[in-house]
């Protein structure tokens, strides 16, 4: 036996051996159904748990089948994501539900088919397949490659497109001999959020600790490596507030760009030049502001002005208009920025 493989041996023993005694008793490890795996897999990406835990207890309240999550309405999901952002992903959810509903609820159980499904990527399918199927099928993500960095000190970018490879040949041979998949997989995630954090790790309640290159060479602190993140672009975009006796007017947007499919209050102006969005605020409207939010996506920062409105002449693709009373603005989808618009005006 190679001194390589007793290490992947021992790495591999520790983090079972860890998951069997301190694993989080999260709802879908109850019943690691395929619906349910799949389901948080899509709420928790780019999501904390403690943030999703309530869409996801929401979802399986509503939707317990997926038949019954293929059927709802478009508006009704988006309306339960919202909040989460990253709308493409309950767009997504729908697309796939309504697909496994015609198979008569049965999901694929290799990764190769899971990935032709909308929204699932080689971790959500890595996950499905070896929690739901017990498959020996590895899964990569931000906690899993933070573990793989420090203790065997690899030094290549966890951030950069051309490494995940990487990483994913090293979990592939790791998981190939584990004894449960599952337990392997969900261990590794547990010990990368609990115990291996990004900053001040636990590492004195670290299985891996004994072996760890970072933990022996005091480099938790510089892996893993991250190339530096490109600069978010600003984006300006004024909105119009239009109460026609106590009916507003709102607008869906399109599948394309931020906030797919989501409803917006009446759109000025969107653009990336500050100074396009000044002029046209002194030219049209006449410091009748009434909000103002900066709002940051990953990839860009959104400031975000409401105008109080008398007329609708401002405003682009009027013909998408409809009116909604105040009192059914809470059964649409809205992005963050104007449902604490409606909070702010409802006090």
């Amino acid at each position: 036996m190679t001194p390589l493989f007793e290490t992947y041996r021992f790495f591999v023993y520790q983090v079972e051996n860890w998951y069997k005694k301190h694993y989080r008793p999260l709802p879908w490890r109850k019943d690691p159904s395929p619906y349910h795996v799949w389901l948080a897999e899509i709420i928790f990406q780019q999501t904390r748990i403690e943030q999703g835990m309530r869409y996801y207890a929401r979802f399986v309240e509503k939707y317990p089948e997926v038949q019954l999550l293929a059927s709802a309405p478009e508006d009704e999901i988006l309306r339960m994501w919202q909040g989460l952002g990253y709308y493409s992903r309950a767009l997504n959810l729908h697309k796939t539900a309504k697909i496994i509903a015609n198979r008569g609820g049965q999901f694929p159980n290799t990764v190769e088919e899971l990935m032709k499904l909308p929204g699932i990527g080689p971790y959500t399918a890595g996950a499905i397949a070896s929690i739901a199927f017990g498959k020996r099928t590895p899964l990569v993500d931000g906690n899993v490659q933070r573990v793989l960095s420090r203790f065997f000190g690899i030094d290549v970018p966890v951030n950069d497109s051309k490494s995940i490879a990487h990483f994913y040949s090293l979990a592939d041979q790791l998981v190939k001999i584990c004894e449960n998949p599952s337990h392997f997989n969900q261990g590794l995630m547990d010990l990368g959020s609990l115990i291996c954090k990004p900053s001040n790790p636990k590492c004195a309640e670290c299985p891996l600790m004994s072996k760890c290159f970072a933990f022996t060479g005091q480099k938790w602190n510089v892996l893993p490596v991250r190339k530096s993140a490109p600069k978010k672009t600003n984006r300006y975009m004024l909105y119009g507030f239009y109460d026609n006796n106590g009916k507003i007017a709102v607008q869906k947007r399109g599948t394309r760009d931020i906030w797919k499919n989501l409803y917006q209050l009446p759109l000025l102006i969107d653009t990336f030049d500050e100074k396009v969005a000044l002029d046209f605020e002194n030219t049209h409207l006449n410091n009748l502001n009434l909000f103002n939010i900066k709002h940051i996506l990953s990839h860009q920062v959104l400031y975000i002005r409401i105008f109080t409105l008398k007329k609708l002449p401002l405003i682009q693709n009027p013909d998408t208009l409809i009116f909604v009373h105040r009192d059914q603005l809470n059964d649409l989808g809205f992005p963050v920025p104007f449902q604490k618009f409606f909070s702010k005006i409802s006090e």
